[in-house]
């Protein structure tokens, strides 16, 4: 914004320096065309035109040979030739106006122009905090949801811009993850009671081969059934770290054809209840 404020008064100040010197050379060019047409009157208009002075501490002389010095000055010359006399028509103006206009703008440029810095600075933070304020809140939000309060959502500003999408893209990503975090509640509850069940078997047929310690067959035939459960709490351990690759991008795919009637076969006999 310095640098901003810099160039706005650099450019000010050439422009009204441009516009000052525009209107010395306009001012000096009519004064040089007066005094032309007086030069080329009579002999009076002649003697007249030897010395003018305006109230406004510009001059016209009509010169042959002359030096001007001294006040700071801008002169426009221009030939004449009038009674059969070449002349030389040298108009001027002071320049001490324009200088004291160029000073007076400088001064109000350095003072005016930190207060415009300032000014500027102080709308920039407040409008740089309302912008940011939403932000805020959805940080503020974001800290307060966690899996124990799901449905939770981050607020988002019915203003349509960066900030609005953003807090719905948030939103989005929320609701995926709260589908992510029931998927796996779900499949841990049915961990449980798919695990639930042959552990319950598995301590039925301990139990009943306890209660029959000396029959061998009763024995073997509990031993058989523990064998199975511990197969089909191996093949559940399993099929738990199959979903667990499949959940991470890990599994890879292998096509292959099978027997429908045989894998129906086999869920039947995991499915079914032991025999007695």
């Amino acid at each position: 914004m310095a640098l901003v404020l810099a160039a706005i008064g650099l450019f000010l100040y050439v422009r009204v320096g441009s516009a000052l010197d525009s209107t010395i050379n306009q001012s000096l060019k009519a004064r040089a065309a007066d005094v032309a047409a007086l030069v080329e009157q009579a002999d009076t208009g002649l003697r007249e035109a030897q010395n003018l002075r305006g109230p406004d501490n510009g001059f016209a002389q009509v010169v042959v040979e002359r030096t001007v010095d001294g006040e700071h000055v801008r002169l426009l010359a221009m030939p004449v030739t009038a009674q059969d006399q070449r002349l030389v028509v040298i108009v001027g103006a002071s320049l001490e106006p324009r200088a004291d206009a160029l000073a007076d703008l400088e001064g109000q440029l350095l003072v005016g122009g930190p207060i415009a810095l300032l000014l500027a600075s102080i709308a920039g933070y407040l409008l740089g905090a309302a912008a940011l304020r939403p932000v805020e809140r959805l940080g503020e939000r974001a800290a307060t949801i966690s899996a124990a309060s799901p449905g939770r959502r981050l607020p988002v500003p019915p203003a349509g811009d960066e900030i609005s999408r953003l807090g719905g893209r948030l939103n989005e990503m929320l609701a995926r993850l709260e589908a992510a975090l029931e998927r796996e509640r779900a499949l841990v509850s049915n961990a449980s009671h798919e695990l639930r069940t042959p552990l319950a078997l598995l301590k039925t047929e301990i139990e009943l081969a306890l209660d029959e310690p000396d029959s061998a067959p009763a024995l073997a035939a509990a031993l058989r059934s523990a064998g199975e459960e511990t197969d089909r709490l191996a093949q559940l351990a399993d099929d738990l770290l199959l979903l667990a690759s499949v959940d991470s991008g890990e599994l890879p795919l292998r096509r292959t054809r099978v027997e429908l009637a045989e894998v129906l076969d086999t869920i039947a006999t995991r499915f079914s209840p032991p025999s007695s």
